[in-house]
């Protein structure tokens, strides 16, 4: 099953291991990626062009000229892996890999259309997060429930995979949200899936290992607006 992953970069020449993607890309031959470079200001475009370097086959970068956010980053490289390959799913992970790529195959392993990575600290199971962001991420994961009834117990991981079809359907327009991006696909695939319950082509998976970089790019201003953007969300997708 061929799978294509987008790692979305804005300034992580620091926080980037050119090693966890060069080991994956030569364990798995089934996964390619796009690396995209949302207008870094430092090197991390150097550091991407270093991965890529002699592996352009199954890793590409996409170079953007200015920065547009993670959720248009996210979308810029999901349609170049469209147009570049033939793949069965596509999907992000967050560039400092707090979600392992090593997760990659159980969450294919469901078969759904949308599957989401879930931070559940089950027994034997190792998911590391500061108590805080735990029960920040608590407390909006009750509001986003409140307001869009999915159910689901963790929106924001920062690992996810969509089958091509659907992938095609919620990527195709830009979203209105550049950081709670992951809810309005949510909602553009239940829109679109309306004659079908949600656990039907959508599944949370929960990862065996999550490890807190510490080095969130979320401010304090930004959870201010999280009412205001959930609301623009619900109203515009």
């Amino acid at each position: 099953m061929k799978t294509a992953i987008i790692i979305p970069c804005y300034n992580e020449e620091k926080r980037l291991n050119p090693e966890i993607v060069i080991s994956y890309y030569d364990k798995d031959r089934s996964v390619n990626f796009i690396l995209v470079d949302d207008g870094s200001l430092d090197g991390t475009s150097a550091k991407l062009e270093t991965i890529a370097e002699g592996r352009d086959q199954r890793i590409k970068v996409l170079g953007l000229k200015e920065n547009v956010g993670k959720a248009e980053a996210v979308r810029q490289g999901v349609l170049t892996a469209l147009a570049t390959w033939d793949c069965d799913y596509i999907g992000y992970f967050d560039a400092d890999f707090s979600t392992p790529l090593t997760e990659i195959p159980a969450l294919l392993a469901t078969g759904k259309e949308f599957i989401l990575g879930s931070r559940v600290n089950l027994l034997g199971r190792c998911v590391r997060r500061r108590w805080y962001r735990h029960y920040l991420g608590r407390a909006f994961a009750t509001a986003v429930d409140l307001l869009f009834r999915f159910g689901i117990y963790d929106t924001q991981c920062g690992a996810k995979l969509v089958a091509r079809s659907l992938a095609q359907e919620i990527f195709a327009r830009p979203c209105h949200s550049r950081w709670l991006f992951d809810i309005e696909l949510i909602a553009r695939a239940q829109k679109i899936n309306s004659n079908r319950k949600l656990h039907e082509f959508m599944t949370e998976v929960p990862l065996q290992q999550w490890l807190d970089s510490g080095n969130s790019r979320i401010r304090a201003t930004d959870l201010l607006r999280v009412p205001f953007e959930l609301i623009k969300i619900k109203i515009l997708s």
